[in-house]
């Protein structure tokens, strides 16, 4: 499998050995003009786990995240998936939409 790690712990690689997603000029690109939208009225700028992890879950590599509280890890992995399922005109695949997120809510308590 090949992989790939960021400066801030995001993990991508395309199951079965391809090639890893590249950086996105612009982050948002790959979103729906009305998730962009949102996200401009509501952040400044995509956080580094999201810049780094976005042009992998983009693509449909597996991505794992690992980054400090507070960094943007959750709208990471969820925009993505919220974007599509809101998306005029999207065709469902076969598989459906599947996101599996795990995160160790005891530590926010």
């Amino acid at each position: 499998m090949g992989l790939t790690v960021g400066p801030t712990g995001v993990v991508g690689g395309r199951y079965g050995g391809g090639v890893a997603a590249e950086p996105l000029v612009d982050p948002l690109a790959a979103f729906s003009e009305p998730t962009r939208a949102w996200f401009a009225s509501a952040f400044l700028e995509p956080t580094p786990p999201q810049v780094e992890g976005w042009p992998a879950i983009t693509v449909g590599d597996h991505t794992l995240v690992c980054a400090p509280t507070g960094t943007g890890k959750t709208l990471a992995a969820f925009l993505w998936a919220i974007d599509r399922l809101m998306a005029p005109g999207q065709a469902a695949s076969d598989s459906g939409t599947r996101v599996l997120y795990v995160s160790p809510l005891r530590a926010l308590a």
